[in-house]
């Protein structure tokens, strides 16, 4: 009997032995897994975030440059880009109107007889005394009409008379025709003393006259051509002031045709078509093929106005290439 119940006992331990083995071996394999995995999602969920924080230093640098990039290009200047109607630098005229442009030194040599006809010809209309607004505006207009550009030798003490005033000078270059100095107070009596060319005088004259053109078109314009008043040829002791002029590359520029518009306030538009016509037949007689017409364009020129349309067409039809002095 007590054999029995020992065998039992023995048989009851072993069975608990082989279940706390059993209990014991799976909590170790739990256990050994459960590490693994918390281990694993830990390393990897580290690595994460440390490569999202490195992409997000990454971010931040490149972001750093395009805003500093984005800077610099706020910081740069707009280059505004040229327009035909703006000042050839350094010229008396447009970019555009720079191609209809002809050489003053050389139009003044065939008012003198010293240039030999080319066959190529030319004809220079002058515009002297302004701007006005009761002709210049009108003069201007009937030019684009008959697509044809001028020279007109202004005078700085009309220049800064009124804004209207400084609008028109604007416009004339705008449309491509060529701006010239005239003096600035076209006073005679300053300027030739006793019919005799004063070389101060006139230096400062034109000197005044330019600056009040560069207040109106801006320094890039520069205009390298003048007109005396009354003419070169007009007065005594003018080659010291001529080469003073040509030291400093200013040309000066006659005329070989006078419309007569100037002779009197009564003068009609018949006798302005008729007296050009006149000097234009012994202007061709004579084989000169480059033509300067003198014409004015001050208030009271109506008469020019209502004579250059003929005179435009004469030209014209007698085989003349319109062109401007610089």
């Amino acid at each position: 009997m007590s054999d029995r119940l020992e065998k039992r006992r023995d048989k009851r331990n072993k069975v608990k032995k082989a279940v706390l083995f059993f209990t014991v071996s799976i909590l170790s394999i739990g256990l050994g897994l459960g590490t693994a995995y918390f281990t694993s999602k830990y390393v990897n969920n580290s690595s994460g975030e440390n490569k999202n924080i490195l992409g997000s230093i990454q971010d931040k640098m490149v972001l750093g440059n395009r805003d500093s990039e984005d800077k610099n290009t706020e910081k740069e200047p707009e280059v505004k880009k040229p327009l035909p109607t703006d000042v050839n630098k350094g010229s008396n005229t447009s970019i555009e109107g720079d191609k209809f442009t002809f050489s003053a030194v050389d139009a003044q040599k065939a008012n003198e007889y010293k240039l030999t006809a080319d066959g190529n010809k030319m004809v220079f209309l002058t515009f002297d005394d302004g701007p006005s607004p009761k002709s210049t505006p009108a003069i201007l207009n009937i030019l684009k009409e008959n697509d044809v550009k001028a020279t007109f030798f202004v005078l700085g003490k009309n220049v800064d008379k009124t804004e209207d005033h400084k609008s028109i000078l604007k416009q004339t270059l705008e449309e491509g025709h060529a701006i010239g100095n005239h003096s600035n107070s076209h006073n005679y009596d300053k300027l030739y003393p006793g019919r005799s060319a004063n070389l101060n005088n006139i230096t400062e004259d034109f000197e005044t006259a330019n600056k009040k053109l560069q207040e109106v078109l801006g320094e890039d314009f520069q205009t390298k051509v003048v007109r005396f008043p009354g003419g070169g040829m007009s007065w005594k002791n003018m080659q010291p002031v001529k080469e003073a002029f040509a030291a400093k590359g200013i040309a000066f520029l006659d005329w070989n045709i006078d419309s007569t518009d100037a002779r009197s306030k009564n003068r009609t538009k018949e006798q302005i078509v008729s007296a050009i016509t006149k000097e234009l037949d012994k202007m061709e007689s004579a084989n000169i093929d480059k033509i300067t017409i003198l014409m004015h364009d001050t208030d009271a020129k109506k008469s020019t106005v209502e004579a250059l349309p003929e005179i435009i067409s004469l030209l014209k039809s007698r085989g003349y290439a319109f062109k401007t002095l610089k």
